[in-house]
């Protein structure tokens, strides 16, 4: 995993976006393989009152077929930023998008983590992913 971990690092490189707003910067530069959900999540509810254009995205990584969770926001300076879970680190989107072939399944507000209900919220975007992966897969070897 270590190893996968290291080449997403290289991959993203050249669009990290390293003088990000303190308030949004992390303790740690640690990688979580595996937690993208999780410390996406933990991220977002963290920051939220510093930015209202922050959205939790789900989608996929087309080349592997993976779905994913991350953060999108648009800094002060008018960028548009993800922030990856996993990674720990902040992009430029469109490069991001880019390296990974993302299609988003749905961009989440706050508004709808209170209209699913946070207990619900976990197993709504594991589902939606799922569902829209398993289209990809069909449409993709039919």
């Amino acid at each position: 995993m270590k190893e996968v971990v290291k080449e997403n690092l290289e991959l993203l490189a050249e669009y990290e976006v390293d003088d990000i707003d303190t308030k949004y910067q992390v303790k740690s530069r640690r990688t979580y393989p595996k937690k993208c959900l999780h410390k996406s999540w933990d991220y977002w509810m963290d920051r939220l009152h510093h930015n209202e254009t922050m959205r939790l995205v789900a989608g996929l990584y087309t080349e592997h077929l993976i779905w994913h969770v991350w953060v999108e926001f648009v800094d002060e300076k008018g960028r548009e930023v993800v922030f990856d879970g996993v990674l720990q680190r902040f992009y430029d989107k469109d490069g991001y998008y880019q390296k990974y072939q993302i299609i988003v399944d749905r961009e989440y507000t706050l508004e709808d983590m209170k209209e699913i209900g946070v207990e619900d919220f976990f197993d709504e975007i594991i589902k939606s992913c799922s569902k829209l992966a398993s289209k990809i897969i069909t449409e993709k070897f039919s």
